[in-house]
């Protein structure tokens, strides 16, 4: 992808109540426009409640349905096969492969983008639509380092206490990160390698975070399990983690905690809890499972179509490519800043983690903005991240210097 100029960033110095300093950047969403159909590599298919166990490999091509602007509250991101809505939670099939060793995921928030979307559970064929909170669209604060996309066929059973992580689950399919260099769009199907697997314990409830990469990434062929990310991409798994375990305080939240101490676990243990939410899925599909507000609507086999079922998807409005609906969201403050508004947050002692710097000056507010460039992709980021650690350091040796020169003796150390 080519190199995009990021917008002036505000950085600044100020302590955090949090266990570490940080400083933030505003970012620029990336220019992507998503192709309106793709084909995906032979897929396995069976019947409907032992498809991810199926051997089978018909060729299948999905497409995106998108109703409505992006930032409405109506807007829907619904995906077909060869026409026919599916239901990304329970129509499309776990396994890519016979040999079971490639995963089919869904794309629900790319990277570098920070509107909160989601497969809707509870809406008939599950569309992924972004979420809101009191009737608000919801923008995470923290822009996506990773494309968050979720397990197909899978399911976090909150009946069902982990014993290692002391937690039930979330209630919501598998959450997968996709480590590889694409930006990708909502609603894509894409095939993977599972590398490992974080647990993330939020609101006291186990968050598994899958870590994956792309077959068609660049990286695939030489990453086979966790211990290789590290090597090809030093500091991203950190970088990862420390990602998920802060994005929640500038919206005056408190850290998330990981179990195991915040170690990622091996491709064995992630395939583990795989099948585990795979059998959970199968469960909560075949009725043994209570489904609560969860929509188990398909439209994959004959049996599951109901003549109310044929109706809602008659209903289902055609798709439309449309601009989105806002060029500015409010902030909490009252102002308004770029569709969307997208930080993250750096820990200024995390070593290694930056990006690149194109010019700086003095706003009149007398903080330091500085104009980035977008990387290219994940190596590229943490190269950038290293880069403005260091722009930031000899800001402050500039800063104390000017203190010194001003007759002040300089205790901000």
């Amino acid at each position: 992808m080519a190199l995009a100029r990021f917008p002036l960033a505000r950085l600044g110095f100020s302590a955090s109540t949090a266990s570490v300093r940080r400083t933030s950047a505003t970012l620029a969403p990336p220019t992507y426009t998503p192709p309106s159909s793709f084909s995906s590599p032979p897929l396995a298919r069976a019947a409907l409640f032992s498809r991810h166990f199926s051997s089978t490999s018909p060729t299948m091509s999905y497409t995106v349905r998108k109703i409505a602007q992006p930032f409405t509250l109506d807007h829907r991101v619904y995906i077909e096969k060869d026409g026919q809505i599916v239901s990304p939670f329970h129509d499309i099939p776990l396994y890519a492969n016979a040999e079971k060793t490639i995963l089919n995921m869904v794309v629900e928030i790319p990277r570098w983008t920070n509107a909160k979307q989601e497969i809707s559970k509870e809406e008939f064929l599950n569309p992924i639509k972004q979420d809101t909170k009191k009737g608000k669209l919801r923008f995470v604060r923290n822009c996506f380092p990773t494309r968050v996309t979720s397990g197909t066929t899978t399911w976090e059973d909150p009946n069902s206490v982990h014993p290692e992580t002391k937690a039930k689950g979330d209630n919501d399919p598998l959450d997968v990160c996709e480590i590889g260099e694409l930006v990708g769009y909502p609603g894509q199907v894409k095939q993977v390698k599972v590398l490992g697997v974080m647990a993330l314990i939020d609101e006291e409830e186990t968050d598994w975070k899958v870590i994956v990469i792309d077959v068609n990434d660049p990286l695939a062929a030489k990453l086979d399990d966790i211990e290789d990310v590290e090597r090809h991409l030093p500091g991203l798994l950190r970088a990862t983690n420390e990602w998920f375990r802060i994005y929640k305080i500038p919206d005056g939240k408190p850290e998330n905690q990981f179990a195991f101490s915040g170690e990622c676990k091996n491709k064995k243990y992630a395939a583990d809890v795989i099948h585990e939410c795979a059998d959970a899925w199968e469960k909560l599909i075949t009725g043994k499972a209570a489904a609560g507000d969860i929509s188990l609507a398909t439209t994959q086999t004959e049996a599951s179509i109901t003549p109310a079922d044929a109706g809602k998807v008659a209903a289902i409005p055609q798709g439309e490519n449309l601009p989105p609906a806002l060029s500015t969201v409010p902030s909490t403050s009252g102002s308004s800043s770029p569709v969307p508004p997208c930080k993250f947050w750096i820990p200024l002692a995390f070593k290694n983690t930056n990006l690149k710097i194109v010019s700086s000056r003095r706003d009149s507010s007398g903080g330091t903005s500085l104009t980035l460039q977008k990387p290219r992709n994940t190596r590229d980021f943490l190269d950038d991240i290293a880069n403005l650690k260091s722009a930031l350091a000899n800001l402050k040796s500039q800063f104390l210097a000017a203190l010194e020169a001003d007759g002040h003796d300089g205790l901000l150390g």
